[in-house]
């Protein structure tokens, strides 16, 4: 019979849950944009990600093509976007059962929008239909290269730099100016 205890059991198997070393760099969701291009999100915008039924998104009529409707999560109504289409690549969310989706948060400026006084500080959701969810990494600053000029220019608008991660590059989507570009102005 075994003398070790459950902690130290754990720290036998999952060493480094229990190291003291810090990793460096910053936590981001991972995703892919579309069959061939990955993306990344910074973690401190992201609130949740679900796999919602298509049937849970209301469409709304004379919106832009890229936003699928309206969707609700912790009692909370919002849009629900196809982000590859919005980023002016070939839709994704086309006739899918369900719908993996990423629920940002930003702040509005209380100049830009005429919210009651008690809904300033509420953050702004939106749901980011992706094709797939791949998981969280965390990245330092330094490791992101500018973006290429090969790229769309209204994907290069919308991205913060690039990073290659085994044989995939990724886009580092600037959320903030997604918004202000596709859904303020619309």
């Amino acid at each position: 019979m075994s003398s070790l205890t459950t902690t130290e059991k754990l720290k036998q198997l999952l060493p480094q849950l229990f190291s003291s070393e810090t990793i460096e760099g910053d936590s981001y969701l991972k995703f892919q944009l579309t069959s061939e291009l990955s993306a990344l999100i910074d973690l401190s915008h992201v609130q949740e990600s679900l796999v919602v039924a298509n049937r849970e998104i209301t469409a709304i009529p004379n919106l832009p093509e890229y936003v699928l409707g309206l969707m609700t999560s912790r009692s909370q109504v919002f849009l629900a976007i196809d982000l590859a289409h919005a980023m002016e690549l070939p839709p994704e969310a086309i006739n899918y059962r369900e719908y993996q989706v990423i629920v940002v948060k930003t702040n509005i400026a209380e100049a830009e929008m005429n919210l009651p006084t008690e809904r300033l500080n509420e953050p702004y959701l939106l749901g980011l239909v992706v094709r797939r969810i791949l998981g969280v990494s965390r990245i330092g600053n330094r490791n992101f290269d500018e973006v290429e000029v090969d790229f769309p220019s209204a994907i290069i608008s919308l991205v913060k730099g690039t990073i290659q991660q085994q044989e995939t590059k990724s886009l580092l989507i600037d959320i903030q100016k997604l918004i202000d570009t596709k859904i303020r102005n619309n």
